[in-house]
């Protein structure tokens, strides 16, 4: 079993995208535990279409958690990895959807294979490419190579370090500022995985569809 823990803050539009590429381009032999982890919403709006759309499409997730305070984007990160079982879970963006078929388990292989790599994270800028001499080349042609940036984006993560990173981190969950710099103190590194027919095997519609980018909230 792997676990694919969304967080989301009743962003529907994004999140319905983000579902169908999971079941029509994430490969595996393993069974997904589809959990959903949704942020407070205060807008009755948006509770309302949020509800709705959860109403209809319930057969999508296995569990659904709401939290009862708000959090923002980062934050989510903590409350979401409390519902992770697998040893490492795939962690997903309501808005990133992939763009191509990808091999989960040739990924968590790699990660898996030492106790340094603690997480493997889905590159959206493009900087990572087959023919780059500093990256590794696994055997579906994806290149992936090493970084020292925690991220909690969408990705493949290592649950242990998962929960020990946020419990260090006591919950602040800003990347750049707390989080690498405990990634780096527990001797850890990250990766960054590139795609095979694109540049990027997810994309980020977030912003392309109104939404500010690292926030919940409408532009």
């Amino acid at each position: 079993m792997i676990d694919v823990i969304i967080s989301s803050c009743g962003r529907v539009d994004v999140l319905e995208r983000t579902m169908m590429s999971l079941n029509n381009n994430v490969k595996t032999k393993d069974f997904l535990r589809v959990v959903l982890a949704e942020d407070l919403l205060i807008d009755q709006k948006r509770i309302d279409i949020r509800d709705a759309w959860i109403a209809d499409n319930r057969q999508l997730f296995d569990e659904i958690h709401y939290s009862k305070k708000k959090l923002g984007y980062v934050r989510a990160y903590d409350f979401a990895v409390k519902f992770a079982e697998s040893d490492i879970f795939l962690r997903l963006d309501d808005d990133t959807p992939f763009t191509e078929e990808v091999d989960i388990d040739e990924i968590m292989r790699h990660i898996a294979s030492t106790e340094k790599i603690c997480q493997a994270i889905f590159s959206r800028q493009g900087h990572v490419f087959v023919g780059d001499n500093s990256s590794l080349i696994l055997d579906s042609g994806r290149p992936i190579i090493e970084n020292d940036f925690y991220s909690v984006s969408t990705g493949l993560h290592k649950t242990s370090f998962a929960r020990t990173i946020t419990g260090l981190a006591g919950g602040e969950c800003h990347e750049s500022s707390i989080l690498t710099p405990i990634m780096l103190r527990e001797k850890k590194t990250s990766c960054v995985i590139g795609g095979i027919t694109k540049k990027n095997a997810t994309d980020d519609i977030g912003t392309k569809l109104g939404y500010i980018k690292g926030g919940w909230k409408d532009v």
